[in-house]
Parts: C-alpha cells; structure tokens; sequence
C-alpha cells in the first residue's frame, strides 16, 4: 500500500503581519514542505496548511492527515535555522 509523509499545521497571522515573510518562506523550506492546501482561518487568526514533509510520519493512503505543531529554532540574528515538527496527541 502506498504511504505518504502529510501533515497539517498553522502559522499565525502576527507572523506574517510583522513583515516576517522572509522567515516563513525560511520555515516552509527547512521543513521541506510541499504544501498542498492552505486556509485562512480568520476566527483563529492562521492560515492552517497541509503539506507533504520528510519531518511528518508516515501515513497510510486514506488515513486522517495529523496536526503538528513546528518548534522553530532561531540563530542569534532572529532567523530560523532548523524546524522541529511535533506531532499532536488524536
């Protein structure tokens, strides 16, 4: 049976309001995302995404896609330089 590495997790709007686009584009590419659907979710202020990423567990074909939550670490000028994600609890 096929499997596939998808999960879902949010960014919140601040992040990108604060003019910090460049850091987010940085989170999406040390997390190897292939992202391959994203919503605005006004009421909890995110846009929620569902990518493909060597970081997520495998699923099988079918299966629920998980929620993570990314742990992002930053360097000493502020910039993301590696992505954890942690997968959520059913």
């Amino acid at each position: 049976m096929m499997t596939q590495q998808m999960g879902a997790f949010s960014i919140g709007f601040t992040e990108l309001e604060q003019g910090r686009i460049d850091c987010t584009a940085e989170v999406m590419r040390l997390l190897g995302a292939v992202v391959v659907r994203a919503e605005a979710r006004y009421a909890e202020k995110a846009i929620v995404y569902v990518a493909m990423s060597p970081l997520f567990d495998e699923l099988q074909h079918g299966a629920a896609v998980p929620e993570y939550t990314l742990v992002v670490v930053h360097d000493a000028a502020g910039f993301p330089e590696r992505v954890e994600a942690v997968r959520q609890e059913d």
